[in-house]
This record gives C-alpha cells, structure tokens and sequence, in this order.
C-alpha cells in the first residue's frame, strides 16, 4: 500500500494530463507509472517524469480518470493506494474509488539520455527557450509529407536559433546562450505546448537571497539540455522535470539562405489599423485566390483586393515608410499573423518592386518570411489577373543547395 498528499498527487496528474492520449494506440498510455521515486507519462514520443518521493512502489494509475476523482478530495487529505489485480483502489478518508489499471511491467521503459553518454550537453535561459520555441512553433508544417518541416529546428553553437517553416512561411528567433555542439536538432511541435504548460508551473528562482540588482537579474531559471542523435533523444531538464522527446530525423532546409541581409524597403503599421483593413477586404479577396495586394509611398499603404466578377475594394492605413513598395499576399497568412498582435509591425521589402520574401516583425520577435503571391499588376480593375502560387519557400532553398533534387 503506498499513501500520497492528495494536492501532490493531483497537481502532478495535472501536469502530465497532456501527455497521456485519452484514445492511444496502445491502451496502457492512458495511464501515468509511480514508482522509485517519480511519476512517468508518455505518448511514445514525448515522456515526462517529475520528483514524487513518495512514490517508491510500482503503479499505474490511468490519469484522467483519478484526476477527476481526486478534484472531489480536499488536497490536505493522505490517499491510499492499493493494486488489485487489475484495478487500483484509492482511499481518502471515508471516499474510496476502484480504477482501471494495469500490470505496471506492461508499461514501456522511458528512453533516457545516461549521464556521461550524451552527445551534447547546455545550459539555456528556461523564458528565452521556451519564448523562442513558442513563438516559431504555429509555422511548423502539418503534414506529414515532409517530416522535417514538421518540427522546430534548433541550432547549436554559438548563436542559438529556433525556427520553424512550413514551405510557405518561416519564422525564426535567436535564444541567448550557446549549446555546444555543431548542426541543429529538430525537436518535435508537439512537444513545445507540453513543455510551455510546464515551464509555466515550474518554481520561481528565491529572489530572497538576492542582495543587489546584479543578483536579481542573474537569478534566471534555466533548463538543461542534453541530446544524444544516436537515440534520436533529447532531454530537458529543471525544477523535478524531465521531459524527454523523440527528435525527427532528417536535415531542415538551410533557411538563413531565405532572410534578406538588408531591405530596401519597408513600411511601419499598427496591427490594429492592418488588420481592419484586411477584413475590410476578406469578401472580395476570396472571389480572387484569396490574393491581397500591398502598395506604399510616402506615408500611405494600400491594402486591396479585386476580383473579375466582383469589382475592387481597396483600404488605406497610415504608415511609416523607409521606400515605396509593393507585393500581393495570402489573405489567411496576413490575417493569421495580424491577429492578436498590437502595436507597430515592420514589413521588409529586398526590393521595393521584386516579388521576393516579405520579412515581418513585430516588436523584435520572432521574425517572419512570408513568400508573395505573384501576380500582374498592370492588369485593370474588374479583369481577369494571371496569378501563380508563391515558390514554397523551402523548396526553393533546397533546390539551389541541391541541384539534383526534385521540387
């Protein structure tokens, strides 16, 4: 039999609700492992372990269902656990629950980084890292047809990066610090959300023991890092946590290629005034491809759309501009980065009249490349615009590095 603080015991099924698939492939992974000290979930590709000292004896507990039982118990109560067969009983005072559970032996081994053996090792600013991984993980690619672009790739060395492409936007932000090490790691998307909701329960650094600002400021929370490519594993490590994940094999397109070493044009917009104007226009541009065209000069941008059979709707907004410029856009990208955001957010142009990268920022971070829409733009209001998709980004990258390859 094996007693837990109930608040414990919950809080730490709370934190691995993210991991355990209410519908897995393999029954056993909706449940979480006691034992020796720590209580695991995993989904086969990401795992977390957190510090449970209390739990020396092997156990499954299936993770939503005690959680909803343990929502009912005051946290200061001391549950008893007991394995029956197949089927766990928890006791908390005059409230008792029988469970579903499993042979504890039945659940797979967690996949681990030993000491000593790991390829590389560093230690990172934990609010930087997980910022970073974050802000570039909403541009990582959904589909599975190219299973690099599926994950975040993180560069090591002296200038750390996290960037993240799905073939026809990039988005990337630089993390203080450095991993020692050459080449980059394509940690999973799935894994950031569960190590955010993580970060964001860990412990705060004691700010009592600081003595003067210098203190203050040095006293950041850090996460550890170690990777072993070999296993194809990365670990993370801070406050009682591990969470470990699967990387994605492959190599991540060469994108520092695709981020313009200077602008010759660009335009300054409050996010809020942008994105009136491009719902303004949201009708129209769908009878069109869901083409948007931007053009600049002086202190005015023109947000418009036109379609053949409807006509042309057009919006202007206050900017502040280093060159007049012009590009045509995806609706739904324009609209998906504006929203939310509030505040100034540059827009870049290689050239003000190439149809090149758009590079986007807002407030320094992450930055964005969103490739144009090409299109004719001599072509009158109301007539038919010859229009071809923008070069997926990546594809582009790729084919010149390698000539031979197919795009």
């Amino acid at each position: 039999m094996m007693e837990l603080q109930v608040s414990k015991l919950r809080e730490a099924l709370s934190r691995l609700e993210p991991v355990a698939p209410r519908k897995p492939t393999l029954p056993v992974l909706v449940h979480a492992r006691l034992g020796e000290g720590r209580i695991v979930a995993t989904d086969l590709e990401v795992a977390v372990s957190l510090e449970l000292p209390e739990a020396q004896e092997p156990l499954l507990l299936p993770v939503k269902r005690a959680l909803e039982f343990l929502k009912g118990v005051p946290g200061h109560e001391v549950a008893q656990f007991k394995a029956e067969g197949k089927r766990v009983s928890i006791t908390a005072n005059s409230t008792r629950a029988s469970l579903e559970s499993a042979d504890p032996m039945d659940y797979p081994p967690i996949p681990r980084v030993e000491p000593g053996q790991s390829e590389g090792e560093g230690v990172l600013d934990g609010d930087a890292l997980v910022k970073a991984l974050a802000a570039v993980a909403p541009y990582a690619a959904t589909e599975q047809d190219r299973p690099a672009l599926t994950g975040i790739c993180l560069t090591l060395g002296e200038a750390v990066k996290a960037a993240a492409a799905d073939g026809f936007r990039l988005a990337w932000e630089t993390v203080p610090g450095k991993l020692v090490g050459e080449g980059s790691l394509i940690v999973p998307a799935r894994a950031v959300p569960v190590l955010e909701g993580l970060w964001k329960k860990a412990a705060a650094p004691d700010l009592g023991q600081a003595r003067d600002p210098v203190s203050v400021a040095l006293a950041k929370r850090l996460i550890r890092l170690g990777w072993q490519r070999e296993k194809a594993l990365l670990e993370l490590h801070f406050g009682g946590v591990t969470l470990t994940t699967k990387l994605i094999q492959g190599t991540f397109p060469s994108y520092q290629a695709l981020i313009p070493a200077q602008n010759k044009a660009s335009a300054t917009v409050q996010a809020e005034d942008m994105l009136r104007a491009l719902k303004q226009l949201k009708g129209i541009a769908k009878e069109s491809s869901g083409i948007v065209r931007l053009s600049w000069e002086g202190d005015t941008l023109t947000v418009s759309a036109r379609a053949a059979e409807v006509g042309e709707t057009a919006a202007q907004v206050p900017i502040q501009a280093t060159g007049p410029g012009k590009t045509a856009m995806n609706l739904s990208y324009l609209l998906e980065y504006f929203s939310g955001r509030a505040g100034s957010v540059t827009m870049a142009l290689a050239d003000g009249n190439s149809p090149g990268p758009v590079t986007f920022s807002h407030r320094g971070t992450p930055h964005v490349v969103i490739m144009p829409m090409f299109v004719k733009w001599d072509v009158a209001p109301g007539q038919p615009q010859v229009v071809a998709e923008a070069e997926q980004v990546v594809e582009g990258t790729e084919a010149e590095e390698n000539p031979d390859s197919q795009t």
